[in-house]
């Protein structure tokens, strides 16, 4: 089985602090394949995305943070500066985090982000 094909985006709250760089932030992403945990293998990846959308109706993108992440093998890291790591408001956002591959994008994880 390529298992690449069979993950599926996980529901995962967040909670960042409004205003505070994240440092190398890593999120680790493996594949239970029923008797094992492997390793996320990132089949034909090009690229990672993490946005952010207004907490109510999804709708609104907030922050694109695309170039704030990269990979080293099954762990996308994050690193964002205070600017970065400024929104207007704090309260409830929603998230998505995936990677592009090969021309479409693949979900990994999604759901609450709470700015404090």
């Amino acid at each position: 089985m390529n298992r690449s094909q069979a993950f599926i985006a996980r529901e995962e709250e967040l909670m960042f602090y409004n205003k505070e760089a994240l440092i190398d932030l890593a999120f680790v992403f493996v594949y239970d394949d029923g008797t094992d945990e492997l390793d996320f293998d990132f089949i034909g990846y090009v690229s990672a995305y993490f946005r952010v959308y207004d907490g109510k109706k999804r709708e609104q993108l907030i922050k694109d943070f695309s170039s704030q992440l990269t990979r080293n093998s099954s762990v996308l890291i994050m690193n964002c500066s205070v600017t970065d790591m400024t929104f207007e408001d704090h309260g409830p956002y929603f998230y998505e985090m995936g990677y592009n591959r090969s021309g479409y994008e693949t979900p990994l994880r999604f759901g609450k982000l709470l700015i404090l």
